[in-house]
């Protein structure tokens, strides 16, 4: 059984990391490479919603019995194959997983 209240607050904390993104949006690639305070910034608050991302989908897919991931990057593969997730991005949900491995060993 999905924990709903779990749920609620982990898609509430990823909303509010978009939110935090969209209000960045305009940040031109010279000022990133110039500033590295925001970019930092940007990089751990894309990190953290790609975590809640992963932290959902690993929460689905325990509450929901599907098979065990091989990894990260698999989560998104498994609730693909349960119909949850639509297989014409999976390989966009894939590299997400890897970025958040790259950026989490900087």
């Amino acid at each position: 059984m999905v924990n709903k209240e779990l749920l609620a607050e982990k898609l509430k904390i990823l909303s509010e990391y978009v939110a935090d993104l969209e209000e960045q949006k305009a940040v031109s690639l010279d000022e990133l490479k110039e500033n590295k305070l925001l970019r930092r910034y940007i990089e751990r608050t894309l990190h953290l919603a790609v975590e809640a991302c992963l932290d959902i989908g690993n929460h689905l897919v325990a509450d929901l019995n599907l098979r065990e991931p091989e990894d990260y990057k698999d989560i998104m593969a498994v609730l693909t194959e349960a119909g949850y997730l639509p297989p014409a991005k999976l390989t966009d949900f894939k590299k997400m997983a890897q970025f958040r491995n790259v950026i989490g060993q900087r």
